[in-house]
């Protein structure tokens, strides 16, 4: 049936592999675009046996033997999501059937269909369509970024990002749009296009994206795994404002009160520390003074370990090497370190061992009336760096500069 195509597929295997992607490949026939059941020939059952989609091999006849499985048609424009059906009848010795839903909207009879897999979930194109085959010499379109993320093993999204991020390492050094230390953060997510905004959802469709510093690959630093406020419900001091005038220090730079300090499971210089209440489930901040501890604030471990969950289940970290000039900091952004699914049960362990910490970020403001109050940037839970090992499964590195894609 293959032959019967009305394009030579020798063609399109071609341009697929310059993409080192393998594809199995469908011919609809009139009868078969009519009554949505297309024969799963011996190419395509072997296809979709070795990307681990479907074994036909393993599957009873009959409908209730059918399955479905998630599927994606790419069309000039976009991903049209939708699914396939595999099934083998009672009748004809159970000759192994496919059809994808939606295909008879998007193909004639004699086109030449390829599927592919990407990331475990089968797409599909119409070789056939002019406009679609065309698309893939179009470095932005839906098709080329698709064959893109399959044969590099990187999902649309990442391949998407990862582009975005070698455009910008290419550049070099940028400067900074601020001075403050967010500045590194701050200057990426402008470079990428995305808003500032209080959502806690992750930057990037779906990707949270965290920029640091990194001159000295040597030095020891930490970075910001998620803010989230004490349970005040449950703590000793009820808000930003309790913490600031009763552990807070004048700053002899602003003359105000603040509390900018690192809060581990050791006793920081105020006599601050984390402390793990498996009984009760919670992370506890108690402070210690003359052989004596209180408690300060609290936290439910099991909601840090589902923010923990929600805000890295797939995490870009971006470093950047810094440089002065004229007053201002400049930025190149040439590394990634790719990490998901956190292990989320060693968040208490790794509270114990100094390796997770929180940052308090208080001060006190002025309003226009004179009248002082509490200002917080957040309840910063950060984990240091040569502790990912411990959070995380393996990372991928991605040099930007090497980067092909």
């Amino acid at each position: 049936m293959l032959t019967k195509a009305d394009i030579p597929i020798s063609e399109v295997i071609t341009s697929l592999s310059s993409f080192r992607v393998e594809a199995g490949f469908l011919v609809p026939t009139p009868t078969g675009l009519e009554k949505s059941i297309l024969d799963a020939h011996e190419d395509l059952r072997f296809f979709l046996a070795k990307s681990g989609l479907h074994n036909f091999d393993k599957q009873g006849q009959g409908p209730e033997n059918k399955i479905k499985i998630p599927a994606n048609i790419i069309t000039e424009g976009g991903v049209i999501g939708t699914y396939a059906s595999l099934y083998r009848p009672n009748t004809k010795s159970g000759d192994p059937r496919i059809w994808i839903s939606k295909l008879n909207t998007y193909s004639k009879p004699w086109n030449l269909i390829a599927l592919f897999v990407s990331n475990g979930q089968l797409f599909v194109f119409n070789a056939s369509d002019p406009t679609v085959w065309k698309s893939m010499n179009n470095t932005n379109s839906p098709l080329y970024l698709a064959l893109m993320a399959a044969g590099s093993n990187y999902s649309l999204v990442e391949t998407e990002l990862l582009r975005k991020l070698k455009a910008i390492e290419a550049a070099g050094f940028v400067r900074s749009t601020t001075n403050a230390a967010s500045g590194v953060g701050d200057t990426l997510e402008k470079l990428l296009g995305i808003s500032r905004n209080s959502s806690k959802n992750p930057d990037y469709k779906g990707i949270e994206i965290k920029a640091s510093r990194r001159n000295n690959p040597n030095q020891t630093q930490r970075s910001v795994l998620f803010s989230m406020v004490p349970k005040w419900g449950i703590s000793e001091l009820k808000n930003g404002a309790e913490i600031l005038e009763t552990y807070g220090y004048l700053s002899p730079a602003t003359k105000q009160v603040e509390l900018y300090v690192t809060v581990k499971h050791q006793p920081n210089r105020q006599g601050l520390f984390l402390d793990l209440d498996a009984k009760n489930g919670l992370i506890v901040n108690e402070h210690q003074s003359n052989g004596t501890r209180k408690p300060v604030v609290s936290w439910k471990l099991n909601e840090l370990q589902e923010e923990l969950s929600k805000k890295h289940k797939q995490t870009f970290w971006v470093k950047a090497k810094n440089r002065p000039d004229s007053g201002h900091e400049y930025f190149h952004y040439f590394e990634v370190m790719a990490t998901a699914s956190p292990f989320v049960s060693y968040f208490g362990p790794l509270v114990l061992s100094n390796q997770i910490s929180m940052d308090y970020t208080l001060s006190t403001k002025l309003r226009p009336s004179g009248a002082p109050f509490a200002r917080d940037h957040g309840y910063l839970w950060k984990i240091a760096n040569n502790s990912f090992d411990s959070l995380f499964p393996p990372p991928r590195i991605i040099d930007l500069a090497k980067l092909t894609i």
